[in-house]
């Protein structure tokens, strides 16, 4: 799909449109300027779309941050090239694109990210099993934040990169290949071995490699909000 829709396709497509219209237009004593409407960019949002994003004057940008994100997978070994087994569905892949903000407001420049998502969607339900995961309820959060106050402790908070990526798949999940990166092969998927975002099951498999994670510290699970741990 890459090869068919390459930016080189693309505008051959849309010069050779043009050129009908201007002939049209020549042929029928029409304005040819009233059909032909300029590409214009909203540089402040973000793209849509992979062929959006090489469309965009700052193509390069998103280029840099999509070869940030694959090689983030390539080194987690998020994925194993493989053939489709008979009778299985391979789910779509999809490219989504952010922006980081300082505290007025501003883009960050150079902190452009492009993160790799699957269509969840599409699964069939024996590709996956549990998805509920708990959420810290905000009675929780007061809580903590009272009793903080009133020992007048220190609280601290972090960020974990790639959250979902720390997590392992039990089930054999397949997915077409990357928008804008064809394998050599066309009928090659991609057999995944982490977590991906967009997944039904990716929150439960983070959480459930939280709890691990929290039991071996020695951290006890709260009984009235499985999101707080103790100890």
């Amino acid at each position: 799909m890459g090869d068919l829709l390459s930016p080189d396709l693309v505008g051959d497509l849309a010069s050779h449109e043009q050129d009908a219209v201007i002939n049209y237009c020549l042929l029928t004593s029409l304005d040819s300027n009233r059909f032909i409407c300029p590409c214009v960019f909203d540089l402040s949002k973000v793209p849509e779309s992979y062929y959006e994003a090489i469309a965009h004057p700052d193509a390069d940008v998103w280029k840099a941050a999509m070869q940030r994100e694959l090689m983030s997978l390539e080194d987690r070994n998020a994925f194993e090239r493989t053939a489709l087994p008979q009778g299985r569905k391979a789910i779509g892949l999809w490219w989504c694109y952010v922006y980081k903000y300082n505290p007025d407001g501003s883009i960050i420049i150079g902190k452009e990210k492009a993160q790799l998502v699957a269509q969840g969607f599409s699964q069939r339900p024996e590709d996956y099993g549990s998805t509920y995961a708990p959420v810290v309820k905000m009675t929780s959060i007061q809580t903590i934040l009272t009793y903080t106050n009133h020992h007048d402790y220190e609280l601290m908070s972090f960020d974990i990169k790639t959250a979902f990526l720390h997590a392992k798949l039990t089930l054999d999940i397949y997915c077409k290949q990357i928008p804008g990166f064809p394998e050599v092969d066309p009928h090659t998927v991609l057999c995944l071995l982490v977590v991906l975002y967009g997944l039904h099951q990716s929150s439960y498999k983070f959480y459930m490699l939280l709890l691990k994670i929290m039991t071996c510290l020695g951290l006890i699970c709260c009984e009235v909000d499985h999101a707080v741990f103790s100890g």
